[in-house]
């Protein structure tokens, strides 16, 4: 119905849920109440906690909860056997007491949190003087008119029963009830704190109250004070009001069988038990708050010490020379990067931490201040942990103590920021002053305000003939007055003005000068000054000359570089035409020039540059032209010469390079690689010639080095026969096209021929290309730089390979593999194997690598770390190909070389050439000598077995024993062996 829809709603809200919920709180709470203690024949009991709980209630909802408390008091008044007019008038004044509470509490602006002492003062005078007063006066005088009270003189009694109940139930449950609202979820964490002295509370209890009557009220204070204290401290006001209520229920229930200090002669000494009850939690409460007042102000201490631009510190010295910080603020782990307790009785990390070239100074500084007792001032640097550099400045004001000791009170404040603005000044008006360039600053009319001493050594004028006057002293009259219209138009228009311009010097030269003005403006916009910067670019025209030589010359040898290279060519290809005459372009490369630069210095490189090309300057016609193109690259254009003229120049050059180059204290020898291309035949334009002499040139290099080759069209096809390659073998690494076989290796001990390893070779088969060789492609790859990525590819392969055998129950011998000269040179390349083996779970004495002598050459620090590194990491080392290379032997007992492999081109001759037989003995025996295996590689014949067998070679390998298999067919040898 529409008319129930108000009381339905009512019915359905929080409000009634409340009042309900106050109303059963209070009945049920009260009957406990009055259970606990009769006193004087009068129902009054000592402790009343439902009025806590009206007070909490009225506080937290407002006057509207009357409802549930008139319920809550009529109903357990009844019960108490009232009859039904004291028992409504009771709830009534109960009700309007409530009532009461939430307008004293408005107009007193008492905050129900209860967070400041203020409001708990407040709060309690309420309590004491105003509702429970109202509320005793207007109850008994209920009780006595209803004849409950019998006689008059009873009324004080029961008067001051009432108060002292109703007080003491508001003042303890009230706060806990109120605290516990609002702070309910930091109270679980306030009561794990105080767990050990809640727990402490009733074996103190009875010690306190379960003692003979009549004595010990002073013991009970003495116990209960310091730990209700203790709880207040730790906890919070809802902690020490639940323990407050506690105690006052324990003291209560004890004191009603006639035990502890409140029972005298039988009866129980009200007055006492109020008293300890009230006086004992009152205090503890105001402890409680001004604990929690005490953390907060020391918490806001601490934040604003925390953001001070700096620290705050009690600095401490003892006569024996001892020191340390009492106090000190978190600003120190800003300003030293240490943590305060480090400083707390030893100053010295402090100390520690300022510059070197300061510490003396401070020292000193503290020393005099303590002597004076005067004011300590100092600007010093410390070095933080992270090695910046930072500027402090300090002040305090020590006083002597009364042991002894000296303490300083004071700040430190960084002011690296300051100081650096600080000296940014002072340079801003040195470079002004001191700058090379001239600066004038002159007012919106245009007259001269200030000028530098630069404006003084480019102008001539004085600062005292130029200030006051207008810019126009220093006309040329070079420019036409639309010039100047121009100029003072877009300073206008854009705020500066920027051009090169003629000006005239105090002795009256005209000269060039690079101006530039600014307009600075007011707040306002209107115009305050300009500010001129200009330099004398009389030199700068000079250097313009310069520049465009430079831009045409290499700067290292003075020789023309690529881009006047390219115009000269062209120049004597379009001249040849029209004469109809041969041009010969001779493209000249060094040898051996990268190890030299690489392991003499580049100093030493550029100084071997510089000869050869004045070398090369003398070795060609006077009207012939050298440049070079980078590096150790060389070009001569050679007009009007044929293949005879080309020759005989080229051979010049070949014998002048050859010649030692004496560079300092070293004695160098270099050659040269040389190819020759003539135009028109091998190239019609720059750019073709240009490429047949490089491919030339290239020829010339893998056929040995020190030569000259003129360019045959063969040279192109295998030009273009590398560049398919390269470009193949880049999409063979991204494909994975390659695939491993293995060379079996045998030891043979008299006629004992058994299977003990194996050297990884490479194979590749190209879709368009077919099968090429690795004499072909890892040459190409070496010069390209893949050979890093392919050596990655065969690593990986091969541990797999190694693991895939070891899973299907072989045992794996060792496994060689070759590491290109490029990969052992590379800073971290044994780091990054190693890891990968370990990655791999395949043993690290399982493999073995093979370098040539070659790699050997450089003998550089990552070389020699990368061998080291892999020898510690197990990994046996062999040199391949013993004895073609040009490497000293010295590296032999440097580094941890395991093994010596005999190049084929020995083996092949051996049982029928002398010379190959003396080579192979020599070998044989430096590796005994040295304690070093040997491997045969390439036999073939039984003839060249039975000689190693005699010589005592430890290891061959080659065809006649087995040729390079596929894995399959090698884990069918690993297995039969």
């Amino acid at each position: 119905m529409p008319h129930l829809a108000p009381i339905q709603s009512y019915l359905s809200s929080a409000r009634f849920r409340w009042v309900v919920g106050t109303a059963l709180l209070y009945f049920v709470f009260g009957h406990a109440s009055f259970g606990a203690m009769v006193s004087h024949g009068i129902v009054t009991p000592v402790f009343f906690v439902p009025e806590g709980i009206a007070l909490a209630a009225a506080m937290l909802f407002g006057p509207q909860i009357w409802p549930g408390i008139f319920i809550g008091q009529a109903a357990l008044a009844l019960s108490r056997g009232l009859d039904i007019t004291p028992a409504l008038a009771i709830a009534a004044i109960n009700s309007i007491e409530a009532i009461l509470a939430c307008r004293i509490a408005r107009h007193w602006k008492i905050d129900p949190r209860l967070e400041h002492i203020g409001d708990l003062a407040r709060l309690l005078v309420t309590i004491l003087g105003v509702l429970q007063p109202f509320s005793a006066t207007l109850g008994c005088t209920t009780l006595y008119l209803s004849g409950i009270i019998v006689e008059a003189a009873q009324v004080p009694q029961a008067w001051l029963n009432w108060w002292v109940g109703n007080s003491l139930g508001q003042a303890q449950i009230a706060p806990l009830l109120l605290v516990a609202y609002y702070k309910r979820n930091a109270l679980r964490e306030e009561l794990r704190r105080v767990v050990l002295p809640l727990a402490m509370l009733l074996p103190a209890g009875w010690l306190a109250f379960a003692g003979q009557p009549g004595s010990g009220i002073t013991q009970a204070v003495i116990i209960f004070a310091p730990l209700l204290c203790w709880i207040g401290d730790r906890g919070g006001l809802a902690t020490v009001s639940l323990a407050n209520s506690a105690m006052a229920c324990l003291a209560i229930a004890l004191a009603g069988n006639n035990l502890g200090p409140f029972v005298e002669h039988g009866r129980l000494s009200m007055l006492d038990l109020n008293v300890f009850i009230f006086g004992v939690a009152a205090t503890s409460q105001f402890y409680s708050l001004l604990a929690r007042e005490r953390r907060e102000l020391q918490e806001r201490l601490e934040k604003m010490n925390a953001h001070l631009p700096g620290m705050i510190y009690q600095y401490q010295r003892w006569p024996d020379g001892r020191s340390g910080f009492p106090y000190i603020s978190q600003g120190i782990a800003q300003l030293y990067q240490v943590d305060p307790k480090e400083v707390a009785r030893d100053a010295s990390p402090l100390f520690a931490a300022v510059h070197p070239e300061d510490r003396a100074q401070i020292e000193a500084s503290v020393l005099a201040s303590e002597a004076s007792l005067g004011m300590w001032q100092a600007r010093y640097r410390v070095i933080r942990k992270n090695g910046e550099t930072r500027w402090l400045e300090g002040q305090s004001i020590p006083e002597r103590q009364s042991d002894g000791s000296t303490l300083w009170h004071g700040f430190i404040l960084d002011i690296t920021e300051r100081k650096l603005a600080e000296d940014q000044l002072r340079i801003t008006a040195r470079i002004f002053d001191r700058a090379g360039d001239a600066i004038v600053v002159t007012d919106a009319r245009g007259r001269i305000q200030t000028v530098n001493g630069a404006f003084e050594r480019i102008t001539g004028y004085t600062p005292g003939e130029a200030i006051g006057k207008t810019t126009a002293l220093l006309k040329s009259g070079r420019h036409s007055e639309q010039f100047y219209e121009k100029m003072w138009q877009d300073l206008q228009e854009k705020g500066f003005w920027q051009d090169e311009i003629w000006n005239k010097r105090k002795n009256g030269e005209i000269y060039p000068e690079w101006l530039t003005i600014n307009r600075v403006d007011t707040p306002d916009g209107s115009t305050e000054h300009y500010v001129a910067v200009f330099s004398d670019i009389s030199e700068i025209k000079d250097d313009q000359r310069k520049a465009q030589y430079l831009a045409t010359h290499d700067a290292l040898t003075g020789l023309p570089n690529r881009t006047l290279f390219q115009d000269r060519l062209g120049q004597s290809l379009a001249q040849a035409r029209r004469t109809n005459e041969q041009v010969a372009l001779l493209f000249i490369d060094l040898d051996n020039f990268k190890t030299i630069n690489d392991t003499l210095g580049h100093d030493i490189g550029d100084a071997l540059l510089n000869k050869a090309a004045e070398r090369l300057r003398g070795a060609v016609r006077d009207f012939d032209t050298v440049a070079r193109l980078g590096g150790d690259e060389f070009t001569a254009i050679l007009g009007n010469a044929g293949e005879q003229v080309a020759s005989q120049v080229a051979r010049r050059i070949l014998a002048d390079l050859s010649s030692t180059f004496e560079i300092g204290e070293h004695v160098l020898f270099v050659s040269a690689s040389i190819g020759i291309a003539f135009f028109p035949q091998d190239g019609d334009d720059p750019t073709a010639l240009t490429k047949a002499a490089d491919a030339a040139m290239y020829r010339a290099k893998e056929l040995g080095r020190n030569r000259i080759e003129c360019f045959k069209q063969t040279m192109q096809e295998h030009l273009l026969r590398r560049t398919a390659i390269e470009n193949a073998l880049r999409e063979a690494i991204r494909r994975q096209r390659f695939k491993l076989v293995y060379q079996p290796k045998y030891r043979i001990n008299g006629g004992d021929i058994r299977l003990v390893g194996a050297e990884t070779l490479l194979r590749w088969t190209d879709p368009l290309l077919g099968e090429v060789s690795p004499a072909e492609f890892i040459p190409i790859a070496e010069s390209s730089g893949l050979i890093l990525e392919i050596s990655d590819i065969v690593v990986g392969v091969l541990l797999n390979q190694i693991a895939t055998w070891q899973s299907d129950g072989l045992s794996v011998p060792t496994i060689a593999f070759n590491v290109s000269p490029r990969c052992i040179r590379e800073p971290g390349f044994a780091r990054q194997l190693v890891n990968g083996i370990a990655a791999s779970g395949v043993t690290c004495s399982l493999l073995q690598i093979e370098i040539t002598e070659g790699a050997l050459l450089e003998n550089s620090g990552h070389v020699v770390d990368n061998l080291a590194e892999l020898n510690t990491a197990g990994l046996r080392i062999a040199i391949d190909d013993f004895g073609t290379g040009y490497s000293s032997l010295s590296y032999l007992k440097r580094l941890p070389i395991d093994e010596l492999k005999i190049d084929k081109s020995f083996v092949d001759g051996l049982g029928n050439d002398k010379e190959d037989e003396a080579i192979t003995r020599a070998i044989l025996g430096l590796a005994k000598a040295l304690d070093l295996a040997t491997v045969a590689e390439g036999v073939e014949t039984d003839r060249q077995l039975a000689w190693l067998a005699q010589y005592g070679c430890d290891i061959v390998q080659g065809y006649l024993l087995s040729r390079p298999v596929p894995p399959n067919e090698f884990a069918t040898l690993l297995a039969d062996r």
